[in-house]
């Protein structure tokens, strides 16, 4: 399993926050996305990358309101 975790953004009224990972800079190759993230981390599945080492992640928060 891979841990993945982040700075958490703050938001009063609550946030929700989106993994991408992607083969590629541009995230136009994703190999793995979760959505409805509840807190700045995330355990992926061990065999949720082929090759961990070529893989780019990237976070983004969905504000709550």
């Amino acid at each position: 399993m891979f841990i993945l975790s982040w700075e958490e953004a703050a938001d009063p009224d609550g946030l929700s926050y989106t993994l991408e990972v992607a083969t590629d800079s541009d995230f136009n190759a994703v190999v793995y996305r979760e959505d409805d993230i509840q807190q700045a981390f995330t355990i992926m599945p061990k065999d949720a990358l082929a090759d961990p080492a070529a893989d780019v992640e990237r976070e983004q928060f969905r504000d709550g309101c």
